[in-house]
């Protein structure tokens, strides 16, 4: 039996008749989610081994139930947010091959349907031991196409043990998921939040209304975030007296403004902290009270962080701290392989980010391989020339990409989203840039847009952007 399964049957057991979770439409107990969860694995476990299974399932308790239901059974399960369009569910059904696509009642697609209630009423049963069940999750898509990873049930249940650790997760908590559970970083605080007995609030979607109203009044503790949605919470709140029992926020999915950071700690008086990981790896990095902003913490129990060269990345010879280079990991939550492979990842993982790690081991982000541009035979990071830029007191976002000037080169363009109620000029702009930034950093082309595109963790969609320039 995995730790997963063990923990859920201990707190069916001894906290039967205590919530577990609650999402739109109900409250669920410790024993209803047993029940439910071993309803599913039963249900699973008369498809085929290794089969694959298609969940278009909105956050709550039936994707939690079918999450946790995968990795009891011998199927591999997908999650996808309900509102894809029907075309792209059909071509992701066909790629995953998938034996079973399942969907809530009234989804108005082609699937099998899931009652919470008809879960209940089918007898409970102690869980098999494990079989090698696995959830799929796709990477995000920042600078490409989406690749699908397969995380197996032991992955999961180390990822969740050393988070619950790293976040000091009880069962006194209450915890607030508004990101998606079928992304990796939903995902590894939904098993935390499980193993730890730690109550669930879980919301469909991220609504900053009613976000704010759950951290008055629903006793939440735990705020498990991306940076836009701390942005949004802060600019709605006056100071003070915001969240009463609120003690831990963490932000992971991409890069969190100081900005954003300090507005949120004056709006709720919590600081924010940050996790660290990926679709192939888990949560790998956690901060802890007292580190300072802009790292993203140590590493977390049973995982190896190194910085090796850019140009060789020989995992045998590491970076000394403070000096920068491509990070890489050895994590027992490692992903057995992408779906279009049969090839396994080795013991240590390079990651793709650059990092540093100071003289504590906490790390330090500096951006991704292969978002440097060649400017002129120089590689610049567009993540330092974004920081710049967000510092001007009109810019609430920027995005810098390339400018084909070449077929050996390339020039800088800045794509800017303004503070709401301020306009700021492109020679403003520049003028800032170039009081900033040495000359070959300096954007040749400034955009002014209302928005750039995100994944439903936070990412800015770089690809997206690259693609529809093309």
């Amino acid at each position: 039996m995995s730790e997963l399964s063990a923990a859920l049957e201990r707190h069916a057991r001894e906290r039967g008749g205590v919530p577990a979770l609650r999402d739109a439409e109900r409250t669920v107990t410790w024993r209803e989610l047993r029940t439910a969860v071993s309803a599913l694995a039963a249900r699973f476990g008369a498809l085929a081994p290794g089969a694959r299974v298609l969940a278009v399932l909105p956050n709550g308790a039936l994707l939690a139930s079918a999450l946790l239901a995968a990795l009891e059974a011998e199927v591999e399960l997908l999650g996808i947010a309900p509102r894809t369009p029907r075309a792209a569910l059909a071509e992701l059904a066909a790629r995953l091959d998938a034996e079973r696509v399942l969907a809530a009642p009234g989804a108005g697609i082609e699937a099998e349907a899931l009652d919470f209630a008809a879960l209940l009423a089918v007898p409970a049963r102690r869980p098999a031991p494990a079989r090698g069940g696995a959830i799929l999750l796709t990477t995000s898509g920042t600078t490409g196409a989406p690749r699908i990873v397969r995380r197996s049930a032991r992955a999961v249940d180390a990822i969740a043990a050393s988070t619950a650790r790293a976040l000091a997760l009880t069962p006194d908590d209450c915890s607030l998921l508004a990101i998606p559970l079928f992304h990796s970083y939903g995902l590894d605080q939904l098993t935390a939040a499980v193993l730890a007995g730690a109550r669930l609030e879980l919301h469909a979607s991220f609504n900053p209304a009613q976000v704010r109203r759950a951290l008055r009044q629903d006793g939440v503790s735990h705020l498990p975030a991306v940076p836009t949605m701390l942005d949004a919470l802060a600019r709605g709140s006056a100071a003070g007296g915001r969240a009463p029992r609120l003690r831990r926020v963490v932000s992971a999915g991409s890069a969190l403004p100081e900005r954003v950071a300090r507005a949120f700690t004056h709006s709720f008086g919590v600081e924010v902290g940050q996790v660290y990981g990926s679709s192939e790896l888990g949560t790998v990095s956690a901060t802890q009270p007292g580190d300072p902003l802009g790292c993203v913490g140590r590493a977390l129990p049973g995982v190896e962080l190194r910085v090796l060269a850019r140009e060789s990345a020989n995992p045998n010879e590491p970076l000394a701290r403070g000096e920068e280079g491509v990070v890489a990991i050895a994590s027992p939550g490692r992903f057995d392989r992408y779906l279009d492979s049969d090839e396994a990842p080795g013991e240590l993982v390079i990651s793709g980010d650059l990092g540093r790690l100071d003289a504590e081991g906490r790390l330090w982000l500096c951006g991704r391989t292969g978002l440097l541009i060649d400017v002129g035979a120089v590689k610049v990071n567009p993540l330092e020339i974004e920081a710049v830029l967000m510092r001007h007191a009109s810019v609430r976002e920027a995005v810098v990409l390339p400018l084909a000037f070449s077929d050996t080169g390339s020039r800088l363009r800045a794509l800017i989203v303004p503070e709401p109620g301020h306009a700021p000029t492109r020679d403003a702009l520049r003028r800032y840039a170039r009081e900033h930034l040495i000359d070959y950093k300096v954007p040749r082309v400034f955009e002014i847009r209302a928005d750039v595109p995100r994944s439903p963790t936070g990412k800015i969609l770089r690809g997206e952007l690259l693609r529809s320039e093309r």
